[in-house]
Formats: C-alpha cells, structure tokens, sequence
C-alpha cells in the first residue's frame, strides 16, 4: 500500500516535471522594434549569393584538396539566407551543404561588405547543425535557432539573435573575430 502511493506519488511528480519542462520554450524571439527589417535589391542580392557560393566552393576545394576528397563526395553548397546590418556593411549568411553520409549540413558565417566586395568571411561555429534529412529541414532549423535561440547560448557571450539590429553593433564579433572559430582563408 505505501509503496503504491508512494509510486503514484513520483508518477504524478515526473508529469508535472515533464509538463513543466514541456510548456517552458527555449525560445527568445526578437521583439519587433529591434527586428532588423535591412533589404536590399534583388539584383545585388543575387550578385552576393553569387559571389558568397564561388567563395564557399573554392573554399571547400582548398579544404579537401589535402585529403584528396572529391568535390562531388561533398555534396552541393547552397547560400540559404543572406542578413545585412542596418548601415549594409555587415552581412551574415546560412550555407547548407549536402547530402553529406545521406544528410545535410548548415552553417553560419559572416563577413564585412563594401557594395559588392566581401572580406574577412568568418565562420560563426556556436551552432553546426548535422545530417538533416532534407535541405529544407536544415534551413528551416538553421533559422529557428539563429533567429529565437542565438542568445540562449550561455557560452556565446552574444546578447541577441542574429536578427536583432543591436546584434550588428558587437564589435567583439566585428572587429576582433574573438566570437567567431576562425577566419575562411584569403581566396584569389
């Protein structure tokens, strides 16, 4: 008899535990005043997905040309999203690559900009999302977790989401790299 209370009594504890845990999101969405709502046209937009994918691909061939990895084991590299700073000297990018062992992978990086210029790419490693089933999957993950989870992370040391206007105003990010893993070589 008391141990049948006594089990009901942690069954009942667990499910409100997982109730609790369940109801509480690990999500911080940007409040709207502080959304970044930066665009710019299409045509220069196009212009940097083309400039950032030649980039990542060259990137990549130095990368496995060591291990004499074929480019075609490695999948596609698609440029998913492209942010801007307020000021457009800043961007922010999401590049999925795959299918890699049957999944896809999707990183984030970020670099400066001078109109069609682009320098100092560096990869932003706090999230490396691995072996998503699909391309759209892998995008849609690689937003929800910059856009309402980047701030969470207690070991970034970054106060906001990558949507945040005052995200491209951390000059430890900008200015040091010190946030960032490392900087992608210079490519000619």
């Amino acid at each position: 008899m008391i141990f049948s209370v006594a089990l009901r009594t942690v069954m009942i504890l667990t499910l409100i535990g997982v109730l609790t845990c369940c109801r509480e999101s690990r999500q911080n969405v940007t409040p709207d005043e502080f959304r970044n709502k930066t665009t710019v046209d299409l045509p220069t937009y196009f212009a940097h997905k083309r400039i950032l994918l030649d980039t990542m691909a060259r990137y990549e061939r130095l990368r496995y040309r060591p291990h004499n990895i074929e480019m075609d084991s490695i999948g596609q590299i698609v440029i998913d999203t492209i942010l801007y700073s307020p000021q457009k000297n800043k961007m922010a990018f999401f590049v999925i690559r795959g299918p890699i062992s049957g999944g896809y992978n999707a990183h984030c990086y970020i670099g400066l900009l001078d109109d069609l210029k682009i320098e100092n790419i560096r990869w932003l490693d706090f999230y490396n999302l691995s072996f998503y089933p699909s391309i759209e999957q892998a995008s849609n993950r690689i937003r929800e977790i910059h856009f309402t989870e980047f701030n969470l992370r207690q070991d970034s040391g970054l106060d906001y989401n990558l949507d945040d206007v005052r995200f491209w105003n951390d000059d430890d990010v900008w200015k040091s790299g010190a946030k960032c893993n490392w900087n992608l070589p210079t490519l000619k």
